[in-house]
């Protein structure tokens, strides 16, 4: 990915952040099309409130291995299409020392054999060749549903260069 692509990717990911009104938290690590944050109580507070309102799914913890022997819990959007994934890893501490990964797939495998096929084939399997999601494929389609997201110095919703998670 290019650096214009993986600040679009990170746009991406804050945008839905900010649509679920979830507070800040201080970055850990920014990857290609993904970024990890310090957890605090008010986020976990957050997460369990829009699960609660069907807004996220728990995803089943023998999947979530996928995303490393420190991952706990996992959590997708509860939309088809351009779905938010959460991912809880205790690193040392697990009272203390927890991290969120967030990234964002064009497939949501929770809904149905259809689109988890399609999720194995077109960002699993890419993925592991190194091939990322198109991020701004992933903003169009956030655009679609709603979510404001713009492209990365276009100022939306008060935001230039997004500060969740104090990214610059």
């Amino acid at each position: 990915m290019r650096a214009a692509e993986t600040r679009q990717a990170r746009e991406n990911i804050e945008a839905v952040l900010r649509h679920y009104e979830f507070p800040p938290l201080e970055t850990a690590a920014r990857f290609e099309d993904r970024c990890f944050w310090r957890m605090t109580a008010e986020w976990r507070a957050r997460l369990t409130e829009l699960a609660l309102d069907g807004k996220f799914r728990r995803w089943p913890r023998s999947l979530t291995k996928n995303h490393g022997v420190a991952a706990q819990s996992s959590w997708r959007e509860n939309v088809m299409r351009h779905a938010l994934q959460i991912v809880i890893h205790g690193v040392l501490n697990p009272e203390t020392d927890i991290l969120v990964e967030c990234d964002i797939d064009g497939w949501n495998p929770n809904h149905g054999a259809g689109p988890a096929l399609v999720h194995w084939l077109a960002e699993v399997v890419p993925h592991k060749f190194g091939k990322r999601a198109d991020p701004y494929k992933i903003r169009a389609g956030l655009r679609g549903r709603g979510v404001e997201v713009g492209l990365v110095g276009e100022q939306i919703g008060g935001f230039v260069e997004s500060k969740i998670g104090g990214l610059e």
